[in-house]
């Protein structure tokens, strides 16, 4: 709705003051939660919408008379599918050059996460915003939500919300960079590794083989140039990477998340070089994941955005999922089988009497 300045509807605006969008020609919920006026006078709306499966966070952009906008995503609507699960903006944020942040959270690995979004004026996710356009931030296990969304003069962007554990809710502020911070090392490839000889291999009981946490992987900048090559990887996958940017002689961690697990290590040269070999697990789910380097000494890293799918059967082509559910249904059958065949050995056989 639009109003004039005395409070009546603005009949300049779809005619009554009135706009109603249905984002998916249904009968499905979809909420409105925050709006935001650009300087050209266009309105863009941040809020989720309910789509095939999940809820689904959608950005909406009004032309200044209220018809959708053509020059953003073709129709004037953008939705986000974040990792296959529910998913919201409650803030949105258009930036002096016109690209346009909204806050909310995901439902990721059992927990709601802070989730922070930014998109090109044209409606496509800005791929120089966390290489995917999408950042999320595990604060605090079970109750993160992003609910406001502020950008500084300088361009960080401050999202405050809600975080906390079981039925008690804090507030929780988070800042973001829009870019690496200034004079944060930037990753160099090399072909060459030198492991000093003083150094042994780390044991599954020394501190340095303790993860770190999720909030400590989103808060590193991204590779430039990426970690790997591709970002597209199926469990079980080896992979193998060489960078620098180090402190010579310092341990350096591969690590996956979104739950985040080592899965290789190495050792800095004398030039801050690391070479790092590892195998993604075999029971990573499908999905949004995020690759990192870090270093727990120097606290220096990396991380690069990485999709992984269904493993697939070479024999087959089938993938886990399927095949499991395949096994499923043979065992339910059987098990009916078995059922039928002890119904009719425990059937009483009719007697017939002849006068």
């Amino acid at each position: 709705m639009r109003y004039t300045i005395n409070g009546t509807l603005d009949l300049s605006f779809s005619d009554d003051g009135l706009v109603t969008t249905n984002i998916s020609n249904s009968a499905r919920s979809e909420f409105a939660y925050s709006t935001a006026v650009q300087p050209d006078g266009k309105i863009v709306i941040a809020g989720k919408h309910y789509g095939p499966s999940w809820d689904q966070i959608a950005v909406l952009r009004y032309n200044t008379d209220g018809t959708l906008d053509s020059t953003f995503d073709e129709d004037g609507i953008v939705t986000i599918n974040i990792m296959n699960t529910d998913s919201a903006a409650y803030s949105v944020a258009v930036q002096s050059n016109g690209k346009i942040l909204v806050a909310g959270h995901s439902y990721i690995d059992y927990s709601w996460d802070f989730t922070l979004v930014r998109f090109n004026t044209n409606g496509t996710l800005d791929s120089t915003f966390d290489e995917d356009g999408i950042v999320t931030t595990n604060f605090q296990d079970r109750r993160d939500t992003g609910r406001a969304l502020a950008i500084q003069p300088d361009g960080k962007v401050i999202v405050g919300g809600q975080t906390g554990e079981g039925l008690i809710a804090d507030f929780g502020i988070l800042r973001y960079n829009s870019t690496p911070p200034a004079g944060y090392p930037s990753p160099t490839t090399s072909t060459t590794t030198i492991v000093p000889a003083s150094r042994t291999a780390p044991t599954a009981t020394t501190p340095a083989q303790v993860a770190p946490s999720r909030t400590v992987i989103n808060a590193l900048p991204l590779a430039s140039p990426p970690l790997v090559a591709t970002n597209s990887f199926t469990p079980g996958q080896s992979l193998s990477l060489t960078l620098g940017g180090f402190t010579p002689n310092e341990l350096v961690q591969l690590v996956v998340a979104s739950t985040p697990q080592i899965i290789g290590t190495g050792y800095a040269n004398a030039t801050g070089v690391v070479t790092l070999t590892g195998e993604l697990p075999n029971n990573l789910s499908a999905g949004r994941h995020t690759l990192a380097v870090y270093a727990p000494d120097s606290k220096k890293g990396f991380r690069q955005a990485i999709t992984v799918s269904a493993s697939v059967l070479p024999a087959t082509g089938l993938s886990n999922n399927t095949l499991r559910l395949m096994v499923a249904m043979n065992f339910i059958v059987f098990g009916l089988g078995l059922v039928l065949v002890r119904h009719r050995l425990r059937k009483p056989k009719r007697r017939l009497s002849y006068q």
